[in-house]
C-alpha cells in the first residue's frame, strides 16, 4: 500500500515498457508520466483497474519514447549531478 521510490517503474520504463501502477503514497507520481510511460489506478476500483490492464494490454506504446521519458528525468549524470548540489549546499 506504500512505495518509497519505485526502482521497478524505472527499470520498466528503462526498457521501453509501459506500466500500470497502483495510486498509493510514495515515489510512484515521481515516475509515471500518464500516457507517456505509464498510468497509476487505484487497485481497489476494480472494474476501473482492469480495464485499464485490458486497454494496455491492446494499446500500442512507443517504447522509445517510454526509454525517452525515464532518461530524461533519471539518467545517471542527472541523478550524480543532483545529489552533488545537495551535498555542495550542505558544506556551505
Amino acid at each position: 500500500r506504500y512505495e518509497g521510490f519505485p526502482n521497478v517503474l524505472l527499470e520498466a520504463g528503462a526498457c521501453g515498457t509501459y506500466s500500470l501502477a497502483n495510486n498509493c503514497p510514495g515515489g510512484i507520481t515521481e515516475i509515471i508520466q500518464d500516457d507517456t510511460n505509464g498510468e497509476i489506478a487505484n487497485i481497489e476500483n476494480y472494474e476501473e483497474f482492469s480495464q485499464k490492464i485490458m486497454k494496455i494490454l491492446h494499446g500500442n506504446h512507443e517504447n522509445e519514447a517510454i526509454k525517452n521519458s525515464i532518461k530524461s528525468r533519471f539518467s545517471k549524470n542527472i541523478i550524480l549531478n543532483q545529489y552533488e548540489k545537495v551535498l555542495l549546499d550542505l558544506m556551505k
